[in-house]
């Protein structure tokens, strides 16, 4: 076992020197993908790092023992809290504005204890990956804690701000919540309410938070999912419509339409999200540029009165792991009636995380208890999904996870 472990750890010596080394830049390339970049990445070697990392992630769980398993995840917790530290101070922030520092300095600008801001940056660097110390014992951001920073394009540090805190709290009632005969969320126990998640977030002023936390979702998966998927002539030259259902605050809808200069869009949901959608394409700077290709509707997905608009594509993201089996269904029996049908063109694309086995699941695993405890719902595996799309009249031609990206994009075609 020695020898064989000698050549295992040789070979691993060697994948970090390389990959720390000459191969950096192709790694960061492979693994991140900025609003402003256009290039592409071909599905072999996104296959390729993804297979590399369920492996070592296997041969890391085979080689950990078991009292280390244990205290890791019974200590998890304190990874969410440290991280959260990091936020409320905006310690990236700093760090970027002002260069390295050593952490004395550094803690004097966040205005920390030294100690504890010696404690929380040696847990950021050397437990969660986060900045990184030089050698004259400053610290800087690395791509990790860049995340962090409130001017980052992709805005992850609203995530931080709101599931580090409500939902954490919302987390602390799930024993009573899968207690046999319980007929309450973990949120509902939480705020001693029978009212569902989103209407209790709308009565008590949390769907602000909510939508900033999903927005910062749909412009952190934007340009991945806009560069590696492919979208064809239609859809990009306009002569195809994109109908986003539940567009939320209409992120992804305007990085489409400025991504692809020529094509349209319509943005679909409930009234008062609709009109908060209205109100940023008619009066966003940034959106200037777009605002006449796209269309913006409200709605109700299981109104049975209510329409859906026509178009040849639409996509759902982050739709279905808020309902069962039957209402998912039920949404692509909708879409089935209201679908422009064009060969090659017409399309679903449900934007989920995908339950599946090893590192590769564990962002999904981890939404599926955040939705156990928020709807009592989940985030399912690809046969699961197969069947619901069978149901709706599709099937599922393809699945990828584009660069940046944490959910999959499942691509349904209408069948028959």
């Amino acid at each position: 076992m020695e020898a064989r472990l000698d050549n295992i750890l040789a070979s691993a010596k060697q994948a970090v020197q390389a990959f720390e080394g000459a191969l950096a830049r192709d790694v960061d390339a492979a693994l991140s993908l900025s609003p402003e970049s256009t290039s592409t990445q071909s599905g072999a070697l996104r296959a390729q790092i993804e297979e590399t990392r369920q492996t070592l992630h296997r041969l890391e769980r085979i080689i950990t023992p078991p009292q280390v398993l244990f205290m890791d995840a019974t200590f998890a917790a304190t990874n969410t809290k440290v991280l959260l530290c990091a936020s409320h101070y905006r310690l990236a922030d700093i760090v970027e504005q002002q260069g390295p520092l050593t952490i004395p300095a550094l803690a004097a600008a966040a205005g920390l204890q030294p100690q504890a801001a010696h404690q929380l940056l040696r847990f950021l660097i050397d437990e969660l990956g986060f900045f990184e110390r030089s050698a004259d014992d400053t610290v800087r951001n690395n791509r990790a804690s860049a995340l962090l920073r409130t001017d980052h394009p992709t805005t992850w540090q609203a995530w931080v701000d709101q599931y580090a805190t409500t939902h954490y709290a919302m987390l602390a009632r799930l024993p009573d919540a899968v207690a046999a005969g319980s007929t309450r969320t973990a949120a509902q126990h939480h705020f001693d309410t029978d009212e569902h998640m989103y209407a209790l977030m709308q009565a008590r002023g949390l769907t602000a938070g909510f939508h900033r936390a999903l927005g910062a979702f749909s412009a952190a998966e934007a340009p991945g999912l806009l560069a590696d998927y492919g979208w064809g002539d239609e859809l990009a030259g306009g002569g195809a419509t994109l109908t986003d259902l539940g567009a939320g605050q209409g992120d992804f809808v305007a990085h489409y339409l400025r991504a692809l200069p020529q094509a349209r869009a319509v943005a679909f949901d409930l009234p008062g999200t609709a009109e908060l959608i209205r109100k940023r394409f008619a009066e966003g700077e940034e959106e200037a540029a777009v605002r006449d290709r796209v269309e913006v509707r409200a709605g109700d997905f299981f109104a049975p009165d209510n329409q859906l608009p026509a178009s040849e594509a639409y996509v759902l993201r982050l739709v279905f792991h808020n309902w069962d089996d039957a209402k998912c269904v039920a949404i692509l029996k909708k879409v089935r009636e209201a679908m422009v049908m064009r060969p090659g063109v017409s399309r679903v694309l449900v934007v989920e995380m995908v339950v599946r086995e090893g590192r590769l699941g564990s962002f999904a695993r981890n939404a599926d208890i955040r939705m156990l405890t928020m709807v009592n719902n989940k985030e399912r595996t690809l046969d699961e999904y197969r069947e619901i799309a069978r149901k709706g009249g599709f099937n599922i031609a393809d699945v990828m996870t584009p660069r940046g990206c944490l959910s999959q994009v499942l691509d349904l075609r209408p069948v028959g």
